[in-house]
């Protein structure tokens, strides 16, 4: 379980929350994470929970949320996502 307050993340490639296990994201106070590619609880049996409270989440091409597992993306409050 991760939580980024107010940080700066940036990937090269893709960002998985619970890729083989249960497994959480949370971006809160103005936080940014930038991606090539998101997914969200994509393997079959995991649970995966991003949430994004206050920050900005950006992809330069897609995003998958529960594609085999169960996945769930909140945006609230201040948050963005742009993909």
């Amino acid at each position: 379980n991760v939580s980024l307050t107010g940080g700066s993340l940036t990937l090269s490639g893709e960002l998985h929350v619970a890729a083989k296990s249960t497994g959480t994201l949370t971006l809160l106070g103005g936080g940014t994470i930038h991606s090539d590619l998101g997914n969200v609880a994509f393997e079959p049996g995991v649970t995966g929970v991003l949430t994004i409270e206050d920050g900005v989440w950006t992809n330069t091409r897609a995003i998958f949320v529960g594609v085999h597992g169960n996945g769930t993306l909140n945006v609230g409050g201040n948050g963005t996502i742009q993909s």
